[in-house]
């Protein structure tokens, strides 16, 4: 039982490792999730050859153990790392919908450029009317004559091109503000990306562990069981009180339930990792025995972290981004002040009948300056200033929190790593506990008592 304990106990250790190394990846730049995820069209890596398989949980157990390999019950396929952050690369509502937002901000960029371009337009009209005359007062009377209902038809047909001069900014700084707008959306987009890659990590190595608990919980029921044969020889030939028969039975029946209970943690997190990857909820998988790489400079000195940060990560760049599109829009509300400038030419033909059309040529030149708009233009610069002093303020925050992530995923994995050397000592420690403890039972020296302690000491470890 020892020895069948030690792998899982040892993995179970390097959980809390690997989810501290998760945390502070995000913290980088992308290109650490491409090298966690595949090209599309090839297969994702397998699990480590050299890890130790989880052992097989009892087939009485009441729920589907994670390495059930009964034949009425088929197997649930692997899912490694690899595949998961692919499925929720490409099927995860949050990324999708970011990606959606991208192309509407691209799109907006194309808008704003149509003012800057040429406009073409043609009408086509077809009028029908009277033609009495109407007499005003200070005119030459007309001749006397009776209105009458007497109706003329007139077509006219038309093509105008306007073309913007000149109109103090405006249009050219509307266009530079939507893409600033676009570069931002593409940045959250990866921010975006990221975060959903740690989501996804975070929860495999949280189902990883609970898988991993499943398989401790076996071996402790199995060992509880192995106590329970072993007592009750031992009251059956009188050489222990009954009470101790009792005892292990009450742990053999605490054991079940708290595999029962892994069970059904193990099986959360596996609807959480589903959750995570936008997969559907009904869907059935086990977890694979993997871990994350080590990243280089993770031990580094603190402010080369910071800093690298700082450059790498999408959301800051994108906090910035946004300061520098309220600046240019600032820059373009404020040629509202100025004039605008518009030059048209168009072509008519127009006639009463659609076989005696005339045509014409026309060309014209507008000055266009707002003398007073009731202060809207003022209101508009004040409104941009104080949304790009509200951004500088949000990168001023970020900065921050990026600061104090960075120094808490430092420590942690600073934490981990001593805590995995110090779990390997307790768990041999407890073995060998749990090992004399054995001894003195049989040998009639010690208690069930400290044999049930013992027991839970390595449990815990």
């Amino acid at each position: 039982m020892a020895a069948s304990r030690k792998p899982t106990l040892k993995r179970l250790g390097t959980l809390t490792f690997a989810a501290a190394l998760a945390a502070l990846s995000q913290f980088f730049c992308a290109g650490s999730l491409r090298a966690q995820t595949p090209p599309a069209g090839t297969a994702a890596p397998s699990p480590p050859a050299s890890r130790p398989a989880a052992p097989t949980p009892l087939a009485s157990a009441p729920a589907k153990t994670p390495a059930s390999n009964s034949a009425a019950e088929p197997a649930a396929r692997i899912v490694t790392l690899s595949q998961a952050l692919q499925a929720a690369l490409e099927k995860h509502p949050s990324l999708l919908g970011a990606r959606a937002g991208v192309r509407a901000a691209e799109a907006r960029v194309d808008s704003a450029l149509a003012p800057l371009l040429p406009q073409v337009v043609g009408t086509a009209s077809y009028q029908r009317s009277t033609a009495n005359v109407v007499p005003r007062q200070g005119q030459l009377a007309p001749t006397a004559s009776s209105p009458t209902f007497t109706n003329y038809g007139f077509w006219n047909f038309g093509i105008t091109a306007t073309q913007t001069v000149y109109d103090f900014g405006q249009a050219r700084g509307n266009y530079h503000v939507a893409e600033a707008n676009a570069e931002v959306s593409r940045l959250g987009e990866q921010a975006t990306r990221l975060n959903l890659a740690l989501g996804v990590r975070n929860a495999y190595f949280q189902a990883r562990q609970q898988k991993a608990l499943v398989s401790v919980a076996v071996e402790s029921l199995e060992n509880l069981t192995r106590h329970l044969e072993q007592i009750q020889g031992f009251v059956e030939v009188g050489t222990r009180p009954p009470i101790d028969l009792v005892q292990a039975k009450a742990d053999r029946q605490s054991g079940e339930l708290t595999l029962l209970n892994a069970q059904n943690a193990y099986a959360l997190a596996r609807a959480s990792l589903t959750q995570a990857m936008g997969l559907d909820p009904s869907s059935d998988f086990d977890v694979s025995d993997e871990s994350l790489p080590a990243i280089g400079g993770e031990d580094g000195d603190p402010s080369h972290l910071y800093a690298q940060a700082l450059s790498s990560r999408p959301d800051v760049q994108a906090a910035i981004g946004s300061v520098r599109a309220q600046q240019l829009a600032e820059s373009a509300a404020r040629g509202s002040y100025g004039p605008t400038l518009k030059v048209s030419t168009g072509i008519t033909d127009a006639g009463d009948r659609l076989d005696g059309l005339r045509w014409n040529w026309n060309a014209q030149a507008l000055l266009n300056w707002p003398i007073f708009e009731g202060g809207l233009t003022r209101a508009r610069v004040a409104e941009a200033r104080a949304n790009a002093d509200n951004a500088s303020v949000q990168v001023t925050l970020l900065r921050q929190q990026v600061l104090l992530a960075v120094e808490q995923a430092r420590v942690t994995i600073q934490g981990a790593k001593l805590a995995l050397a110090t779990a390997d000592v307790l768990v041999e420690t407890s073995r060998e506990r749990l090992r004399l403890a054995e001894g003195r039972y049989q040998t009639g020296v010690g208690t069930i008592l400290d044999l049930d302690d013992a027991e839970l000491k390595l449990a815990l470890a």
